[in-house]
């Protein structure tokens, strides 16, 4: 281990054939890890009850483990569950309120927590404050810990309502939790669905150093707009046909929408990034609908090169599935562009205090508006841009993501 200025010996561990039975001068000198396929409650209190009774015995050297990098296991690792009475008390009521689940998932939910979760105990009891991402949350729980947060970031869409160990976990920790910070809009109806008391959830923006942002843009110098040619720059990436639904972005519509205006005769560009799974079917589509000399392809960029491309084009082009915007959205808003995106004001008001200014659209028909809204206004005199980034800096700053989590943070210590 670096820290202490020497390598792991290659000989710290000696693993034993499963097939020989290995002779343990005593129960001090051995540690146990579950085996993968198979976990079986451990019924005594040895070493070996801690993380399952079908282990294969691991042999230690007296000398290796006296050693810096190991007396984590001398303080940690050892001596009595102090948390296992009020686990398997937590636990108990926790499987209670899932009796018609599949019995694999209880079976999953209680191996989980007697050996894995367990683990953790005498580590956790450490810290003021614990947060739990995604369901981690779950682990803290169920060792009684109160001080901890869950931090949601897509994870309420679908993941508490499956009857899954998944879903288990999931509801478990979030309704339990001191606080939940949900990063996502569109997760409030899971989060009525949930019950999450109002006072213990957080809607909490997605965190992004708006001073990177500041300072790129002050140093951009861009040439003069030519307001005889509109530029749409779309990043996002390309599925929309292919599996799964959560993850289809609505390209097509988009596309299907810029076909019917360019009809019109009217004068646009677009712009796409060649990426993700439904790229060819795009590029058929773009064929099918007749607009490929509208259309141009570039490779993936860096996050200076997307930065400069979204200030010299004149409208930034999102998704179109979740009502919700994503960090192509607000940080195009940060630099000052207008964004077409889906967006469900109602929710998005609830959520940062404030609807985003974006050009909501979810269909080709809202699309078609949109796309000629923007034409009507290739240099955007109605100052769209200018909206945009003054709500980003009131209701998505670091300052006010930080300025939240620091005052559910400071409740929690101060109980």
């Amino acid at each position: 281990m670096p820290s202490f200025g020497f390598e792991f010996p290659a000989d710290a561990f000696t693993i034993p054939d499963p097939d020989v039975a290995a002779p343990v001068a005593s129960e001090n000198n051995v540690f146990t890890i579950p085996t993968a396929d198979v976990v079986t409650p451990a019924a005594d209190k040895s070493v070996a009850a801690d993380v399952g009774s079908s282990v294969i015995p691991m042999v230690t050297r007296p000398e290796i483990v006296d050693r810096p990098e190991f007396r984590y296991f001398e303080k940690y690792g050892k001596g009595e569950d102090r948390n296992a009475s009020q686990r398997a008390a937590l636990l108990g009521d926790v499987l209670q309120q899932f009796t018609d689940y599949p019995a694999e998932a209880l079976v999953s939910v209680e191996a989980f927590a007697s050996t894995i979760a367990n683990e953790f105990a005498d580590v956790l009891e450490q810290y003021d404050i614990i947060q739990g991402y995604s369901i981690d949350g779950f682990i803290p729980f169920i060792n009684g810990f109160k001080n901890y947060t869950c931090y949601e970031h897509g994870t309420l869409r679908e993941v508490p309502f499956e009857k899954s160990y998944n879903g288990i976990l999931c509801s478990a920790s979030y309704k339990n939790a001191a606080f939940s910070f949900v990063t996502n809009s569109d997760v409030l109806p899971s989060v009525q669905r949930l019950k999450l008391e109002r006072e213990r959830t957080v809607y909490l923006p997605h965190a992004f150093d708006d001073e990177k942002i500041s300072t790129f843009r002050a140093g951009l110098k861009l040439p003069k707009r030519d307001s005889r040619v509109t530029t749409f720059f779309s990043p996002t990436r390309h599925h929309w046909h292919a599996a799964p639904a959560s993850m289809q972005k609505g390209n097509d519509l988009f596309l299907r929408a810029a076909a019917q205006v360019a009809q019109t005769d009217r004068d646009f560009r677009i712009i796409l990034v060649e990426w993700g799974v439904d790229v060819h079917r795009s590029k058929d589509l773009i064929l099918e609908l007749g607009i490929k000399d509208m259309v141009s392809w570039i490779p993936s960029l860096n996050k200076a090169e997307l930065r400069q491309l979204y200030c010299a084009s004149d409208v930034v082009v999102d998704q179109f599935r979740i009502p919700a915007i994503g960090g192509v959205t607000f940080e195009a808003m940060a630099l000052g562009r207008r964004v077409i995106t889906n967006l469900d004001e109602t929710q998005s008001a609830e959520f940062f205090g404030a609807a985003p200014p974006c050009l909501a659209a979810d269909s080709v028909e809202t699309c078609t508006a949109r796309i000629l809204e923007v034409l009507s206004d290739p240099l955007d005199d109605n100052r769209r841009g200018d909206a945009a980034r003054l709500w980003f800096e009131k209701c998505h700053s670091a300052q006010r993501v930080v300025a939240l989590q620091l005052a559910a943070y400071q409740t929690i210590c101060a109980a």
